[in-house]
């Protein structure tokens, strides 16, 4: 595995944490910057990095909380996800870290920036099927590309959500260097 590479610039929110998943897991909040050991997680910390391991969309909580509070009752899943939302507002400085909407449970990147969301954003234009991306766009992907090579989602981390969440990034990150390497248009030569 590559270590040398950039990071990914996250995007400037006033007074946000910011959450590093790929290569290794750091949280920067009041406290400063600290790594976490990617195997042994608190459930409040689980429930943040499953959401985070879903991608942009987020997670039903009908998937999450049975899996980190298995044998509990809906009534005991709403006072554990609520115990563990503010446990993490108070761990990373920051409120409202995960947004529910509904059902789902989803990153509020205004209040946690996460570097594995934003490699994530800067690829989906480029994976639009229904649109060519713009020239900043296919920019913003290929710097995402070189600043990430080798980098993996949540390294020693065997769970199986965390695994997918590797295969889903591997899966856009070939993806996208494929159509990087295409040439836009005929007779163009792929631009470098």
């Amino acid at each position: 595995m590559d270590t040398n590479h950039a990071p990914i610039p996250l995007p400037t929110a006033p007074r946000a944490a910011s959450l590093r998943c790929l290569d290794a897991l750091a949280i920067a909040g009041p406290a400063g910057l600290r790594t976490v050991d990617p195997v042994r997680l608190a459930r409040p910390l689980e429930l943040l990095l499953r959401v985070v391991a879903a991608g942009p969309a987020g997670e039903s909580a009908e998937l999450v909380l049975p899996a980190l509070w298995p044998g509990a009752d809906s009534r005991r899943w709403r006072v554990s996800l609520a115990t563990a939302l503010r446990t993490l507002d108070a761990q990373l400085g920051s409120r409202g870290a995960i947004a529910v909407d509904g059902d789902r449970l989803r990153v509020d990147e205004a209040a946690l920036r996460v570097d594995s969301l934003a490699f994530e954003r800067a690829l989906a234009p480029l994976l639009n099927p229904f649109r060519m991306p713009l020239p900043h766009e296919r920019e913003a992907a290929r710097h995402a590309l070189a600043a990430t090579r080798g980098a993996e989602f949540l390294p020693g981390n065997e769970s199986a959500w965390a695994g997918a969440a590797r295969m889903r990034i591997a899966d856009a990150v070939a993806r996208a260097a494929s159509i990087l390497d295409r040439p836009r248009a005929r007779g163009q030569t792929p631009a470098r």
